[in-house]
């Protein structure tokens, strides 16, 4: 969760520009969902393959390929992002003496505690729903009638479409986001148009 966070801060610092900034970060939030269905097509060959593939402590899980192919990219990350400079923004912000720790209760003064305690409700539930699907899927679709019937292995490879068919919602989801926010919306009609919905849907 950090690396989106800070990725999409230091892209907002090196564009001044509100309607450059807005288009950049709508669509960098499609980017987010490409990682889903790598990890989709991995699995998917892993459970295909994994006898042919050489042992991982000496076993064949495809959970094992999948988490060890997911821990790849973050070696690139870490060598990459220890040696980014600071954003010119954030460089003359700390000359000008300007930097102060933050304290958590300002979230919660009167003119943001209710769009904080909004916000912090709406993305517990987004995230417990995606950990949710990502433990559930596996365990729900082996049980189906259909699909009780086949194979471990097949039952596995269908396991890995359903996560697919999820990826396509989530991709779908940030594209219109996207959408929304660069032609359509402004920031407060914006936020309206999904948080209310989110409220009610994501806790559903």
């Amino acid at each position: 969760v950090p690396v989106p966070v800070v990725a999409e801060a230091a892209v907002a610092e090196l564009l001044p520009a509100p309607s450059q900034r807005e288009l950049v970060l709508g669509y960098s939030q499609v980017a987010y969902g490409a990682g889903d269905f790598i990890v989709t097509a991995v699995y998917y060959v892993a459970v295909t393959y994994a006898a042919r593939i050489p042992p991982l402590l000496g076993h064949h899980d495809p959970w094992r390929y999948t988490l060890a192919v997911g821990m790849l990219p973050s070696i690139p990350l870490m060598l990459v992002r220890s040696r980014l400079p600071e954003s010119p923004l954030w460089d003359a912000t700390q000359r000008r003496g300007n930097v102060q720790r933050p304290r958590l209760d300002a979230i919660f003064r009167p003119g943001l505690r209710r769009a904080s305690i909004g916000a912090i409700l709406t993305a517990a539930c987004v995230y417990a729903g995606a950990y949710g699907v990502l433990q559930q899927v596996p365990r729900l679709v082996p049980g189906l009638p259909d699909v009780r019937v086949l194979p471990p292995q097949a039952q596995e490879q269908l396991v890995s479409i359903v996560h697919l068919f999820g990826s396509f919602g989530e991709v779908s989801g940030r594209l219109l986001f996207a959408v929304v926010v660069v032609m359509f919306a402004r920031q407060r009609r914006l936020l309206r148009a999904f948080a209310m919905p989110a409220l009610i849907m994501v806790p559903f």
